[in-house]
């Protein structure tokens, strides 16, 4: 029995911080893995892509459970959600053996579930999971080798050319100009839920008339891809001598 663990979505918070530390914790019978070492921080759509491997005779011990945990420091850990899968349903289902069938000698491409989280004794939904399942014989996983689905980091560079400003709006009516720089801030989050920001700043144009400023400045942000979440956010300042610099626009 393989399964292969994508990724989860929308998960409940169990943390005061309204965020969560998951991990998978997955059990056929007396067989229980767990990934509590690889437990994401801070994150409620933690991508995972993890695999488990189990062996089992069927029809006999069945019930596939998959936990999604919250790793705590000086509590017991957790339940955000759970979903179950009967393998011995599964193998008495034509339609799902015959799934992703191709060439006899490639393994089947089953496709992928998104499943809901629920706790014991509770219909509300604390999140979804993407995930497939491959049930094997013995045989066939000797021919068959399992697929690699870990995610490798590469490193990148983002890099943003600011050129010109027009139209910018006049935040000195008095004299008519704007004293104009641009900021720029990339936000991202990698695969364990850690966030870092990344700041970067052109000079000061002074006394940009009409709305308008050229710059020609060039920066570059290095990244580790993939990430959760990437967001550049690039504002255009007017700089003040005295008192606190005005925002243009964003």
């Amino acid at each position: 029995v393989r399964l292969y663990v994508l990724q989860a979505e929308g998960l409940a918070s169990e943390d005061s911080n309204g965020s969560a530390d998951p991990y998978l914790l997955v059990s056929l019978g007396k067989q229980e893995i767990s990934r509590r070492d690889c437990a994401k921080t801070r994150c409620l759509n933690p991508v995972f892509h993890q695999r488990f491997e189990f062996q089992t005779e069927l029809p006999g011990i069945s019930i596939l459970r998959i936990n999604v945990m919250d790793a705590d420091t000086l509590t017991k850990d957790d339940l955000i959600g759970s979903t179950i899968i009967d393998l011995e349903e599964r193998i008495m289902s034509k339609q799902w053996m015959l799934a992703g069938q191709g060439e006899e000698s490639k393994p089947p491409l089953k496709p992928v579930e998104i499943r809901r989280l629920k706790t014991p004794g509770s219909s509300q939904c604390r999140g979804n999971l993407k995930l497939w399942l491959d049930i094997f014989s013995v045989k066939e996983a000797k021919i068959f080798p399992a697929w690699n689905i870990a995610i490798d980091p590469e490193p990148y560079m983002l890099r943003v050319v600011v050129w010109r400003v027009r139209e910018a709006r006049n935040m000195d009516p008095l004299s008519d100009q704007n004293d104009l720089y641009i900021v720029g801030r990339l936000v991202s989050v990698n695969l364990d839920g850690a966030v870092s920001t990344d700041t970067k700043k052109t000079d000061t144009h002074w006394r940009c008339k009409k709305g308008v400023g050229s710059f020609n400045w060039r920066w570059n942000f290095p990244l580790i891809v993939p990430l959760q979440d990437l967001q550049l956010t690039i504002q255009a300042w007017d700089h003040d001598i005295v008192g606190s610099d005005d925002l243009v626009g964003e």
